[in-house]
């Protein structure tokens, strides 16, 4: 425990804007939030922890949280869910396996509150087995399960382009490595292989650490 709290003055998530045509990243607290310009919507992957931090970079950036339709979560701690209540319209995908294991009022990692914020409500929710390749607003959308941060961990690759990897993994000095707060040291260790063996030729864009070609990453 005292390793991962260590651990957060270490991430370094990327400033609020513009990525690259039609994505964008938010930050919230330590993490981003990203969204993707579709067909007459965006997409987001995660949703960021602060109500008002979202607010404040979704502004910014001159992006109406009315035109967010669908959310991909890559897992339910807080710090990725804690916004959803400013998209009150869209569909939520998740893991079939985080909602189990997370319960209706569960506990996530130690002690980390991961209760899905006021307004949400159980209808919205579109949950994944893992393998599906939906196709929403022109973009092509691959889910991925990559347990072990958290048992329903989830990446998206959109496009075959760009990989989400969410928790899944950590970014350090060139390395992928397993992320602080991770439940499973083994599964985490399996989802970063397989996800580096999907990623290879793609950009990785990690909730915490940026974005990097999965070419330049060693695992550790």
């Amino acid at each position: 425990m005292l390793f991962s709290i260590l651990s957060l003055p270490f991430m370094r998530p990327l400033p609020t804007g513009k990525l690259r045509d039609g994505i964008y990243a938010v930050k919230v607290w330590r993490n981003d939030a990203f969204f993707i310009r579709a067909e007459g919507e965006f997409l987001a992957v995660d949703s960021g922890k602060y109500l008002s931090e979202l607010k404040d970079g979704l502004s910014k950036l001159g992006l109406d949280p009315s035109e967010v339709r669908d959310i991909f979560l890559t897992h339910s701690d807080i710090d990725h869910i804690g916004g959803l209540e400013l998209f009150p319209g869209a569909r939520i995908h998740l893991s079939r396996r985080e909602l189990r294991e997370g319960g209706s009022g569960g506990e996530r990692i130690r002690g980390f509150r991961s209760d899905f914020p006021k307004g949400v409500e159980r209808a919205q929710l579109q949950l994944l087995f893992g393998g599906e390749k939906l196709s929403i607003g022109g973009h092509l959308i691959e889910c991925i399960p990559a347990p072990g941060h958290t048992p329903g961990s989830m990446a998206y690759l959109l496009d075959d382009q760009i990989l989400f990897s969410g928790d899944a993994l950590r970014i350090r000095r060139g390395r992928a490595e397993i992320h602080p707060f991770t439940e499973d040291r083994k599964e985490a260790r399996s989802s970063i292989d397989e996800l580096l063996r999907i990623g290879r030729g793609k950009e990785i864009l990690s909730s915490h650490y940026g974005m990097i070609p999965a070419a330049k990453l060693l695992h550790e």
